[in-house]
């Protein structure tokens, strides 16, 4: 599978004002792609009642 990046190229000037510049996109031969889960709960000790939740 192919892959696209795209990297602002210093040489060209852009054509609109207060452009940062122009990005040009290169196919990669690979990437590395990784996913990663953080799952965190607390609770009272007395009511067992859920206070914060968040997962990433």
């Amino acid at each position: 599978m192919d892959y696209i990046i795209g990297e602002i190229n210093p040489a060209i000037s852009p054509m609109t004002i207060g452009a940062n510049g122009v990005r040009v996109y290169n196919s990669l031969a690979y990437a590395s792609i990784f996913k990663s889960t953080l799952n965190s709960t607390y609770t009272l000790s007395e009511s067992n009642f859920t206070i914060y939740s968040y997962r990433i």
